[in-house]
């Protein structure tokens, strides 16, 4: 990941950590990742919180996160890329 000042990582987990908990209570099994909807829930609630360091890191690293994300251990490779896909439709 990008190299952040040591408040700007504090905030970054501690955003990360809330999503994680929103994203928990959207999602209640593995199916509910196929729906695009959710998935694009999932991207909104990301893209609110964390708006500020997405815009700067790249898909190999908003990837790398979403694989190290508890919350979405469940969701397969094609679902994770397809999300990536969702956060970068909104910077375009």
């Amino acid at each position: 990941m990008k190299s952040w000042s040591r408040s700007e990582n504090y905030i970054f987990n501690d955003m990360l950590r809330k999503s994680e908990q929103l994203i928990t209570e959207l999602v209640q099994d593995e199916e509910d990742f196929k729906d695009i909807v959710t998935i694009e829930r999932i991207a909104n609630i990301l893209i609110i919180r964390l708006r500020k360091f997405l815009k700067v890191m790249d898909d190999e690293e908003i990837y790398n996160m979403l694989k190290e994300m508890q919350s979405l251990k469940k969701m397969r490779a094609p679902q994770k890329h397809k999300l990536v896909e969702v956060i970068r439709k909104f910077w375009n």
